[in-house]
C-alpha cells in the first residue's frame, strides 16, 4: 500500500458521492486522470522517492456510495451480509494499457458470491467476467488471470501493502457496512511472489486471519509508523520487513537488512523528515543524537528486536533519501557494555 495510492483514494472518495453501481469506463478514467494531475502538482517528495512511487499510481471509484464513519477497532472481525462493490484502475504494460477491474462481493449467510469484471479503455467489446464462490467470514484470494489477483479479507482493514522481491500495484477498498475489504493487485509478471500484508481492525499486522507478523508502533508527536518483520520471506535479506504509514523507498519493501542502518521514510501526511532502523536484540538505554533538530522514540517487537524512529522538527518542502537525520546512536548491549555507532545510510 502504498501511501500514494491512499492519497489518490482519499481524493476519489470525495468524488464518489455521485458514483453509481454501474460506473462507466470513461468516467473512471477521466476521474483518475484529473486526480493524478492534481496530486502530481502537489508532489514534494524528492526524486529518489518519486521514482519508486511513480509506478504505483492508480485510482479507485467506489459504488454505490462512500462511508465516512470509521468504527472503533474490533477484537474479532464482524462481517455482515450485504453487497460490496469497488472499481479499481490499473495502468499496465508498454505501451500503457488502462484497465478497469470491477469487484462485487455479494455476501449471504451461507456463501459469498464474488464477481470480477475486466474492461480495457478504448475496447468496449473486450469485457471479461469471472465468478467465484467463497465461504462467509473466510479469507479468499484467487488469480483471475496472469498478472491480476483479487482478494477478499473478512475484516475492516486499516492499511495494506504488497511485500516481495519486486512488488506489484495494489488497490483496495474497505466497506464499513459489511465489514469486508476488497483488494486487487497487478504485477506484470515481476511480482508473482508478492505477498499481501495488512493491518487488521485489531491493529495487528497479518498475512492471513490466523497469521500475525511481529510489529511495533513508533510514535513521535502525532506521527505513527508501524514497522513489521516477515520471517516467511526467505527470498529477501533479513527475512523482509516493511513500514505502514510511509511511502516511497520504505514501503512496502526495504532492500537489505535494517540492522545498523538508517533508512529514510517519506511520510504522506506530514512535512517533516523521518528515518527508521533496527538495533540489536536486547539493546537498552538507547540514546540517539540527531543530525538536526529532531525528536525520536524506540520500540520493541515481540521477537525482541528494537526499532527507532527519528522525526525532524522543521517542516521541509523537499526531501532526499541521501539526507542524513541520525548522527550517532548509543545503547547498552546484553552484556552491560555501552556501544556507540553511526548507522550507515541506506539509499
Amino acid at each position: 500500500m502504498t501511501t500514494t495510492e491512499a492519497r489518490l483514494r482519499d481524493g476519489l472518495q470525495q468524488l464518489a458521492g455521485e458514483a453509481r453501481p454501474s460506473v462507466g469506463v470513461p468516467e473512471v478514467l477521466a476521474r483518475a486522470a484529473r486526480i493524478q494531475r492534481q496530486r502530481r502538482a502537489r508532489q514534494l517528495v524528492a526524486a529518489t522517492a518519486a521514482a519508486v512511487t511513480a509506478g504505483l499510481l492508480g485510482w479507485v471509484v467506489l459504488a454505490p456510495r462512500p462511508v465516512t464513519v470509521q468504527p472503533a477497532p474490533l477484537a474479532t472481525p464482524s462481517v455482515r451480509p450485504g453487497v460490496t462493490t469497488a472499481v479499481f484502475g490499473f495502468t499496465t504494460g508498454e505501451p500503457a494499457i488502462r484497465r478497469v477491474i470491477t469487484v462485487r462481493a455479494d455476501a449471504a449467510a451461507d456463501q459469498v458470491r464474488l464477481t470480477v469484471t475486466e474492461e480495457i479503455a478504448g475496447r468496449p467489446d473486450d469485457v471479461r467476467q469471472h465468478t467465484y464462490v467463497a465461504a462467509p467470514g473466510r479469507l479468499f484470494t484467487t488469480t483471475v488471470r496472469t498478472g491480476l489477483t483479487v482478494t477478499l479479507i473478512p475484516d475492516v482493514v486499516r492499511d495494506a501493502q504488497l511485500s516481495g522481491p519486486i512488488p506489484g500495484q495494489l488497490r483496495r477498498w474497505t466497506d464499513l457496512n459489511t465489514g469486508v475489504t476488497l483488494a486487487a493487485s497487478w504485477d506484470e509478471g515481476r511480482g508473482r511472489d508478492a505477498q499481501l500484508i495488512w493491518i487488521g481492525s485489531d491493529g495487528l499486522v497479518r498475512t492471513a486471519p490466523d497469521t500475525v507478523l511481529p510489529s511495533a508502533g513508533l510514535t513521535v508527536g502525532d506521527t505513527t509508523l508501524t514497522v513489521y518483520r516477515n520471517a516467511g520471506r526467505r527470498d529477501i535479506e533479513d527475512g523482509g520487513w516493511g513500514v505502514f504509514g510511509a511511502s516511497g523507498a520504505v514501503s512496502p519493501i526495504v532492500w537489505g537488512s535494517p540492522a545498523g542502518t538508517e533508512v529514510r521514510a517519506f511520510l504522506s501526511n506530514v512535512a517533516q523528515r523521518a528515518s527508521v532502523g533496527m538495533l540489536p536484540h536486547g539493546a537498552s538505554a538507547v540514546t540517539i543524537t540527531p543530525a538536526e533538530r529532531a525528536r525520536w522514540t524506540v520500540g520493541t517487537m515481540p521477537d525482541g528486536s528494537v526499532w527507532y524512529l527519528v522525526l525532524s522538527e522543521a517542516e521541509v518542502s523537499s526531501d532526499s533519501s541521501t539526507h542524513r537525520l541520525v548522527r550517532s546512536i548509543g545503547y547498552t548491549d546484553h552484556t552491560g557494555k555501552r556501544v556507540s555507532y553511526q548507522p550507515r545510510l541506506s539509499t
